[in-house]
C-alpha cells in the first residue's frame, strides 16, 4: 500500500506503509495524510519534552488528518504528527494539560527509542516502551501518577489489537515509567 503526503500543498512523495509508524491508539487507513502547520504552543510542549531528558528538538511537528497522533521519519526528518480534533477531545475529557504531553512524548518515545528506523522488537514490544517513557517524562514533569496514565484510559483499548496492547497493559508500561522517574534524582 502506498500512502501520498502532501506538504501543505507545494508538492507531495510517496511512502510506503513501514513509513508511517503506527498511531498512538490504532493504524491508520488512511491512503492520503496532508500535512499542516500545527498550531502555536505545540512546539513548546516538544521542546519542554525534550528538556526533561536533555536534548534539543530536531522534530518537525504538523497537524495531520490521521485518527489521533503518529510519529513517522520521511527522509531524513522526523516527524510527530497529530489530530488537533482528537487531542482537543481528550483534553476535554480529561480536563488537564497532560493527556496532550502525555501524547506528544509518547510519540517522540517512538523516535528516541529507535522504532521509526526499523526496530526489530514487536509492535506491543515498541508501544509500551514508548508508554513507559511517556510516563517517565510525564513524572519529571510534575504530573501524578493518575495523570499521566489518563490519556491511555481515556483513549486507549480495552482488548489488544495487532498493533497496540490492551490499556490496562499501556497504563501499567506508564506507570513503570513514572516510577521511574519519581525515584531518580
Amino acid at each position: 500500500m502506498n500512502l501520498v503526503l502532501f506538504f501543505a500543498g507545494l508538492f507531495s512523495v510517496a511512502l510506503s506503509a513501514q513509513e508511517i509508524l503506527c498511531e498512538y491508539a490504532g493504524r491508520s487507513n488512511m491512503k492520503t495524510i496532508t500535512l499542516s502547520e500545527a498550531p502555536n504552543g505545540a512546539d513548546d510542549r516538544i521542546n519542554e519534552i525534550l528538556n526533561v531528558v536533555g536534548l534539543s528538538g530536531n522534530f518537525n511537528v504538523k497537524v495531520a488528518n490521521i485518527n489521533n497522533a503518529a510519529a513517522m521519519i520521511y527522509g531524513s526528518q522526523r516527524y510527530v504528527l497529530f489530530n488537533p480534533q482528537f487531542m482537543q477531545a481528550v483534553y476535554k475529557k480529561a480536563g488537564t494539560k497532560w493527556t496532550t504531553y502525555s501524547i506528544l512524548a509518547h510519540e517522540i518515545g517512538h523516535h528516541l527509542n529507535g522504532h521509526t528506523i526499523g526496530s526489530k522488537k514487536t509492535l506491543h514490544e515498541c508501544e509500551l516502551e514508548a508508554d513507559e517513557f511517556s510516563g517517565f517524562v510525564l513524572g519529571k514533569l510534575g504530573a501524578s501518577r493518575e495523570e499521566a496514565m489518563l490519556a491511555i484510559a481515556i483513549s486507549g483499548a480495552n482488548s489488544p489489537t495487532h498493533t497496540h496492547p490492551d490499556k490496562g497493559t499501556r497504563m501499567k508500561a506508564i506507570a513503570m515509567g513514572w516510577n521511574r522517574a519519581r525515584t531518580q534524582p
